[in-house]
């Protein structure tokens, strides 16, 4: 009696909390497609690397192998990385790289619901959404609306846009920074003022300190 009770309850919980069962889910040996436009799909070195870390582009239309499947969580999703070999490279590619992402369901996923990309120039920047507290990354899953994105590098200007996500499918914007001239040349003065080190340090022995102020004035006038 208290082996059927058990059973039973076991019956109930599984019925209860079900392990999830992702339309489109395939196995190690299967075949994907790169879908994603252009030469941007992205093969990392391991799962979500980060933007500027990954090891090559595989172009659209490029037919690969599934070695391996992991998984990254990101609350409350799982997302798919397959491993695959291409040109001689082994690496881990998105499940939104390829076919296999418009049959691709989350657990209570809301059918309007899209993913959203973004590549930059410089590829090693910081993105933000401004307007959510949600942390970026590359295919988050956002609602329809608008929202505002930052993104930022050392050395360029931060630059601001607001996007607009479609309701369902895939949203991919590109950022392009522009050099910021003033840490260029702020850079190019204090590269300046170690070159000339030695030369004051010359003056001060001949002359003292209280010229030293002179010099340094000097020096910033070039």
């Amino acid at each position: 009696m208290i082996k059927k009770s058990a059973n039973l309850l076991l019956l109930i919980i599984v019925v209860l909390f079900p392990t999830f069962v992702y339309s489109g889910e395939i196995q190690q040996g299967d075949s994907i497609i790169i879908v994603t436009p252009g030469v941007r799909a992205r093969l990392c070195p391991y799962p979500d690397c980060g933007l500027g870390a990954h090891i090559a582009r595989i172009p659209e239309g490029t037919t690969l192998v599934v070695r391996a499947i992991s998984i990254v969580k990101f609350k409350p999703w799982n997302v798919p990385w397959y491993q695959v070999n291409y040109d001689g490279v082994t690496g881990w590619l998105s499940i939104y790289d390829t076919n296999k992402a418009p049959n691709y369901r989350q657990p209570d996923l809301k059918p309007q619901t899209g993913y959203l990309y973004i590549d930059t120039d410089p590829e090693n920047t910081k993105i933000r959404i401004l307007n959510i507290r949600s942390k970026f990354y590359q295919g988050i899953f956002l609602l329809p609306g608008k929202y505002h994105i930052e993104v930022s590098a050392k050395g360029y200007i931060t630059r601001k846009k607001w996007i607009i996500m479609p309701v369902g499918g895939s949203q991919r914007e590109f950022f392009r920074l522009k050099k910021d001239l003033n840490t260029e040349f702020a850079d190019s003065r204090i590269e300046g003022m170690n070159e000339d080190l030695p030369l004051l340090i010359d003056h001060i022995k001949k002359y003292g300190t209280d010229r030293m102020a002179w010099k340094i004035k000097k020096l910033f006038k070039r």
